[in-house]
């Protein structure tokens, strides 16, 4: 059953709401979606100008983010670099579990549609 969620983030200056419908309690589900969404939305002609090796640089911080957060469900090695928990996760995920393979988790993998999920971004 869905329900109507609203999740709210914010650090420093930043501040986000998601709303949308929701199968899980608290959003997670809403929150992956809208990460998602944003992570391949992401257009960096414009940052290039600036910065030539801005795409990577960003890049980098979203597998650094990624590392934290398989930290965050106590994956070892904690006490690794994020970047080094990132590579032994998916080093765990594709050469021992063979989790990729399994039709639970290939239907999440390389997908290009989105779900009806919009954005509106507005410059100030």
């Amino acid at each position: 059953m869905s329900n109507e969620t609203k999740v709210q983030a914010s650090s420093g200056d930043m501040h986000i709401t998601i709303s949308g419908k929701s199968e899980i309690f608290g959003g997670v589900d809403l929150s992956l979606e809208a990460a998602k969404t944003i992570i391949e939305g992401l257009d960096f002609k414009f940052a290039q100008d600036k910065d030539y090796d801005f795409p990577q640089k960003a890049h980098i911080q979203i597998v650094d983010a990624l590392g934290s957060s398989i930290k965050s469900l106590g994956f070892d090695p904690r006490d690794q670099p994020n970047i080094i928990v990132v590579q032994q996760f998916l080093n765990w995920f594709i050469d021992e579990a063979k989790l990729h393979e399994a039709p639970e988790y290939r239907r999440l993998l390389d997908k290009d549609e989105n779900d009806d999920f919009e954005f509106d971004f507005e410059l100030k």
